[in-house]
């Protein structure tokens, strides 16, 4: 997500799960009304694109501060955490499907090596 959205990653998160129902559009106006419209296109290309369909496989062994195990999804074997296992199932929840919103999710969590790196980052600067 660009830095550009961070400010609207609440209303985003809120409209994950309605992105794929019919009355998308009705909700998405109500919970919208008060963002400025060039923002309330951004918010709607950001959700079709984490609301893509995936098969893009996670593996986190050596990635992570836990101890990834074999997740089996819809004939895939991903390699994950209890955390991550968690977070991707909650998103597949809210999706209704594996997407690229679940797989970002999962790999920007907060025990992933790299997310830790990231923050004592920005924290020495």
């Amino acid at each position: 997500m660009t830095t550009e959205l961070q400010e609207f990653n609440h209303l985003i998160e809120d409209l994950k799960s309605v992105i794929n129902e019919p009355n998308f559009d009705k909700e998405f106006k109500s919970k919208a009304s008060d963002v400025p419209k060039s923002k309330q296109f951004l918010i709607k290309m950001e959700l079709k694109r984490l609301a893509q369909p995936t098969t893009r496989v996670i593996d986190l062994r050596g990635h992570v501060v836990g101890e990834p195990s074999q997740f089996e999804y819809q004939g895939k074997i991903h390699y994950l955490d209890e955390v991550a296992k968690n977070i991707f199932k909650s998103q597949v929840e809210k999706f209704g499907q594996y997407t690229v919103g679940c797989y970002e999710e999962v790999m920007n969590a907060e025990n992933n090596h790299r997310v830790f790196f990231i923050k004592k980052s920005n924290r020495n600067v």
